[in-house]
């Protein structure tokens, strides 16, 4: 008898990549955090910080899925979320008059 072939896409992703991309995230996404509410704080000290960690992380995660796509079930989905997400951080980063809303999701 034939073993069944599954079409869910869960089903085809690598356990171990997707283990150490949940790890990876697990250690920069809090610190993102913590720069994102320090900003509230002190605008002028933490934004750098906050702009250099953000896309390095964007860039670093984005590197990850084209490498091992099957790290999660819609690898191409991520991959356009976070090009989006560079090109509005780009916006804050040019134009400070949006900065604040990039950073933290308020004005």
């Amino acid at each position: 008898m034939a073993a069944k072939r599954s079409d869910k896409k869960e089903d085809n992703i690598d356990k171990y990549c997707h283990a150490m991309h949940d790890k990876f995230n697990l250690v920069v996404l809090p610190v993102i955090t913590f720069l994102s509410v320090s900003y509230f704080f002190m605008k002028d000290y933490y934004y750098y910080p906050l702009f250099y960690t953000f896309l390095c992380y964007m860039i670093a995660d984005s590197l990850w899925l084209v490498i091992y796509p099957r790290t999660v079930a819609s690898p191409t989905v991520i991959l356009i979320h976070h090009i989006m997400g560079i090109l509005g951080w780009l916006c804050g980063y040019y134009t400070s008059a949006i900065r604040d809303y990039t950073c933290t999701g308020t004005h």
